[in-house]
């Protein structure tokens, strides 16, 4: 799925098998975006969100929202220094 905004509000292209929730996002999401065009608000972009909806909706992760939860910052394993392989010390 891919929206070009310069190809206009309500472009999108579609690709694929989608799930049966995104037919209705869709749905909502192309009448909000005709009341804000008819309004001439080109600041809210109902469309572009459409693949970021279904994203969420189908992961439960939004990038611009908090993730509740315990998480742990995951860090890589520093490899021994020189001086400790060389003397054998792992």
């Amino acid at each position: 799925m891919k929206h070009s905004g310069e190809k206009g509000s309500d472009n999108i292209e579609e690709l694929g098998t989608y799930p049966p929730i995104y037919w209705e996002m869709k749905t909502t999401a192309f009448a909000a975006q005709a009341v804000e065009d008819e309004a001439d608000d080109l600041a809210t972009g109902h469309i572009f969100d459409l693949p970021l909806q279904l994203a969420e909706s189908l992961t439960g992760f939004s990038h611009d929202k908090e993730i509740k939860g315990q998480f742990e910052a995951l860090r890589k394993k520093s490899a021994p220094g020189f001086f400790a392989r060389l003397f054998g010390k792992q």
